[in-house]
């Protein structure tokens, strides 16, 4: 059997295509996962609580939580989340979107962007967490002692 050269060109599209579709972070560097297990050295006293809803038409919320300890035991449980995992398979399903601000002594120390779809994906700084159920479950619970 003979492939024609249009045959070949197609073939090497798609092939070049799904090269491509490796997990890769904001900035186009491959994912190296590091980090997933490391300690973190600061020690926040509030962390702020942005909720971002599918529906457009419902505003979005900001929740803060102030005391020390639940504020460190969330920040402990966050940085102990798995690494992303290097070739997941997402549902297509939508979510709400979370921006995490943790602060101390008035400065802002840690940045977590959490997406509650999908695979729940989660971004520390640059480096890319697996949000288990445990996280999902603690940040509901800071976010009903959060004051609006």
């Amino acid at each position: 059997m003979r492939l024609n050269r249009g045959m070949i060109w197609f073939c090497l599209f798609i092939i070049c295509a799904l090269a491509g579709c490796g997990s890769s972070t904001e900035n186009g560097t491959t994912n190296s996962n590091t980090g997933a297990n490391s300690t973190p050295t600061a020690k926040p006293d509030r962390v702020q609580i942005q909720v971002f809803e599918v529906d457009q038409k419902t505003a979005s919320k900001t929740v803060t939580v102030s005391p020390a300890d639940q504020v460190q035991q969330f920040y402990q449980t966050v940085n102990s989340m798995p690494a992303y995992p290097k070739d997941a398979v997402c549902t297509m399903e939508m979510g709400p979107r979370y921006t995490l601000i943790f602060s101390q002594g008035g400065k802002d120390v840690e940045t977590v962007t959490a997406e509650r779809y999908g695979c729940k994906k989660m971004m520390i700084g640059s480096d890319m967490r697996q949000g288990t159920q445990q996280f999902w479950q603690e940040l509901d619970q800071m976010i009903a002692k959060g004051a609006i």
